[in-house]
């Protein structure tokens, strides 16, 4: 006997509809989960982004950097002359103040001339790396605490980092985590060392 199963109208509607609803939030779930990976993803990649071009800021102990007038708060346009930072020590509430060197400078490190960020500081004033791992922080001129992620570039731990345009080398005592600047491999070093580095790079030079 040949049989039939009949259903109404309304009961299929209702079938239809439960199962539109049901690929609708599967559909939906996926999509979520999607934008939640995405959102994840991007903000893990500008946070990379982010610490290879101002980690360096980011990263040294001065809790306040003072800009000159015309910088636009941008480092490397910035120039204060040291009586200023005197007179920024002398606000009442500031613990210490001391000069920030920030410069890029052809270096010759793992046996090739190479792009680096030289940071400098007053030993004992603010401005030093915060993030050390390995080894220690400079001690006197020509010591400095490089940026990590760079030693397949010659930037490791007791190397040797020789400036192009002099006959002096920088001794890396320690590594720093995410203090890059600009991408570029970062040293931190003493203000002096800066000083000389951009006398020897320019003699010429007046303001460093």
């Amino acid at each position: 006997m040949l049989g039939y199963v009949t259903i109404g109208v309304n009961d299929l509607e209702k079938s239809v509809a439960f199962y539109d609803a049901a690929f609708a939030k599967a559909d939906l779930g996926g999509a979520v989960g999607l934008l939640v990976f995405l959102i994840v993803f991007v903000q893990a990649l500008t946070g990379a982004l982010i610490r290879q071009f101002i980690g360096a800021i980011d990263h040294q102990s001065g809790t306040v950097l003072v800009y000159g007038a015309d910088a636009r708060k941008n480092l490397e346009g910035s120039r204060i002359p040291l009586d200023t930072v005197a007179a920024v020590a002398a606000v009442p509430g500031v613990a210490a103040a001391g000069p920030l060197g920030e410069g890029t400078f052809s270096v010759r490190a793992g046996g090739r001339l190479r792009d680096s960020a030289m940071f400098a500081y007053e030993l004992g004033k603010p401005g030093a790396p915060t993030t050390v791992v390995t080894g220690r922080l400079p001690r006197t001129d020509f010591e400095a605490v490089a940026s990590d992620g760079n030693s397949s570039k010659g930037f490791r731990l007791g190397a040797d980092v020789r400036l192009e345009h002099s006959t002096r080398a920088l001794r890396i005592v320690g590594i720093a985590r995410d203090a890059n600047y600009s991408v570029n491999p970062t040293l931190f070093t003493t203000f002096a060392t800066y000083e000389q580095a951009r006398r020897d790079a320019n003699p010429a030079v007046v303001v460093v």
